[in-house]
């Protein structure tokens, strides 16, 4: 997921928190507030121990963060003769599609 992405979901998430730039920064453990802004207009990186700690303290599911659900509804959506099988694998809905 490219860095401007992520950095407007964070800026959502924050915002539909009402959780400041300040209060997020200082949670995350980062000397200034300015950190989160490059984050969220996609200047800087997030490392993947502050996504951890941000999904933690804040007690949010990746999936939401990420919108992870909504990117594979989206796919189901282009090609619905496809579905995932319980280890995340791509299935095909017509069993023809296995024979050889």
């Amino acid at each position: 997921m490219p860095k401007e992405t992520i950095g407007a979901r964070i800026k959502t998430f924050r915002k539909g928190r009402g959780i400041t730039q300040a209060e997020l920064a200082k949670s995350l453990g980062y000397s200034h507030k300015s950190v989160i802004t490059h984050i969220e207009k996609g200047e800087s990186e997030m490392s993947y121990e502050k996504i951890l700690l941000l999904l933690r303290t804040y007690s949010v599911d990746a999936n939401e963060l990420f919108d992870v659900r909504h990117k594979a509804a989206a796919t189901r959506k282009k090609n619905p003769k496809q579905r995932e099988g319980p280890t995340g694998t791509r299935l095909h809905s017509n069993p023809r599609h296995y024979q050889e």
